[in-house]
């Protein structure tokens, strides 16, 4: 946070979770996706062994093309 600037959050959060029902189901969950992408030119994820497969998916779904991932971790 200090070094960067930015507040570390989850991925969750930075995927925004959809609360309404009906629109989770045919978004993933999340309000940011292919549609509705993150504007980042670099992510970083610690402790990527934490994060499984499906939350893997929704983040390279509202990734756009260019943006950087740094995966950090036990891999």
């Amino acid at each position: 946070t200090e070094a960067t600037g930015y507040e570390a959050q989850t991925i969750h959060r930075l995927l925004e979770v959809n609360v309404n029902p009906e629109e989770a189901e045919n978004s993933g969950g999340f309000l940011r996706n292919r549609q509705n992408p993150l504007e980042a030119d670099v992510i970083i994820i610690d402790e990527m062994s934490m994060v499984d497969l499906t939350l893997m998916h929704a983040l390279l779904s509202a990734v756009i093309p260019g943006t950087r991932l740094i995966l950090v971790g036990d891999v």
